[in-house]
């Protein structure tokens, strides 16, 4: 087991005093005497975040010594989220003592490797200043699973000015660590990670996939893209490596904020989704997530998608016909629904092509005409005396249409009346669909979560 937090050593409570952390009101100079030397200053104000610290120590170990404990248990388990929201609390000098259980050491048990994930965690979201010397040097000096997390502690910084050339020169000059430092530079941002950027592209191993995905959560946190981003992002949807790689760009032009994109963009993504070297289903996915990034949209553009709306691959064409629709095309939606306009007509008694219909109208966004489509399925149901699990799909579908409609009541009551198990109900919670469901504290008791 590693050892329990230590004495803050004073060189390092000296650090945190350079970087101007704990420095109050006492550092300014007032016209009235006594007037005290700088030394006699950062005497004091050492000593009182030194005394900080140490008031916090007995809580902190106590919390790491619960959370050590809980080894092996599930990351949303209450017990730990409790533990991780308190000592997301507990401001900079919590980051001096956590900083202690980063690296868990060599041949660490699984206790203390539980700990240090979670305490890379949570320092992720604490001031970092006065431990920016400490994590250096162990992003040097560490384990490698202690290095690892130091870099992705110093990316999360996003303060390039500080940190951003230390990352750049261990990517460059360090084999074991290039990939946490790719992801902690294009997390941080900043000049050193564009320059990096340019080259990525034709990188070797999964350099391209890790820089996306760090990018997307830089964006996720609430960063701006910067130009060099997004030049980056252009020259790779002109790439061929980008086939590889079409979820990643997905998720990078989806976590964006809107208005990212322009008229060139949208034609580069088209231009993926007729590309017949791409993966069908990765071309699919693409199409399904295209309305929904915000770029431009220009009717022009739907001619490149005339062959993949005759595919022989249903659904191929159907994903085509069904991001065409959401663009507004009328032409592609006629295309789209008169296979079950016809099918409706031929099976009057028969609830399927209902549906059937009524899924392909939640795809296209809308809802009021799929919750008509299933009620009246659901009463066909009822008509032919079928037992009440015959019917669970339609119910699914209703609600789901409910709850995307933003009606999560009506959603929920549909559920309840249902015969769903509590198994199947609580699968629904892992669809994204239902996520309103989930968050709502008034009725997502439906689902029969567990607390």
């Amino acid at each position: 087991m590693a050892p329990m937090l230590t004495r803050v050593p004073s060189y390092f409570v000296a650090g945190a005093l350079a970087a101007g952390l704990f420095l109050g009101p006492a550092m300014a100079q007032t016209d009235g005497p006594p007037r005290r030397s700088l030394e006699e200053i950062l005497a004091e104000e050492r000593a009182a975040a030194q005394r900080e610290v140490e008031v916090l120590r007995p809580r902190v170990e106590g919390l790491l010594t619960s959370l050590r404990s809980l080894g092996g248990s599930k990351s949303g388990d209450s017990r730990v989220k409790k533990i991780l929201d308190e000592l997301k609390t507990l401001g900079s000098p919590g980051s001096v003592l956590l900083v202690e259980a980063l690296d868990p050491g060599p041949r660490a048990p699984k206790g203390d490797l539980f700990l240090a994930g979670h305490v890379m965690n949570v320092l992720e979201e604490l001031p970092t200043t006065a431990i920016t010397e400490q994590l250096l040097a162990m992003s040097l000096d560490g384990t490698d699973r202690g290095r690892a997390g130091a870099l992705r502690v110093l990316g999360a910084t996003g303060d390039p000015r500080r940190v951003g050339k230390h990352l750049a020169k261990i990517y460059h000059e360090d084999k074991a660590m290039r990939s946490a430092a790719l992801s902690a530079l294009c997390l941080c941002g900043g000049p050193e990670a564009d320059e990096v950027l340019r080259g990525v592209i034709h990188a070797k191993g999964d350099e391209l996939g890790e820089a996306l995905a760090a990018l997307t959560e830089a964006f996720d946190r609430g960063r701006l893209p910067t130009a060099s981003q997004l030049v980056f992002l252009r020259e790779l949807l002109a790439a061929d490596a980008v086939r590889s790689h079409i979820d990643s760009v997905i998720a990078f032009c989806g976590a964006a904020p809107e208005d990212t994109f322009g008229e060139e963009d949208t034609a580069l993504l088209v231009a993926l989704c007729a590309d017949r070297n791409v993966d069908r289903g990765a071309r699919i996915r693409l199409l399904s997530a295209l309305p929904d990034l915000g770029a431009p949209w220009d009717r022009g553009l739907g001619k490149q998608l005339e062959r993949s709306s005759k595919s022989s691959f249903e659904d191929l064409r159907s994903a085509t016909l069904v991001c065409l629709t959401r663009f507004g095309d009328k032409g592609a939606r006629k295309d789209l629904l008169d296979p079950y306009k016809d099918a409706i007509r031929d099976e009057r008694k028969e609830p399927a092509p209902l549906e059937a219909r009524g899924a392909v109208l939640i795809q296209i966004r809308d809802f009021e005409e799929a919750i008509t489509d299933y009620k009246k399925a659901l009463k066909l149901y009822e008509e032919l005396e079928k037992s009440p699990y015959a019917s669970n799909g339609a119910h699914i579908g209703l609600a789901r249409a409910y709850v995307l409609s933003g009606s999560v009541r009506d959603g929920a009551k549909v559920l309840e009346d249902s015969a769903l198990s509590t198994v199947q109900l609580r699968g629904l919670a892992e669809d994204s669909d239902f996520a309103d469901l989930v968050a709502d504290e008034r009725y997502r008791g439906v689902l029969r979560l567990k607390n």
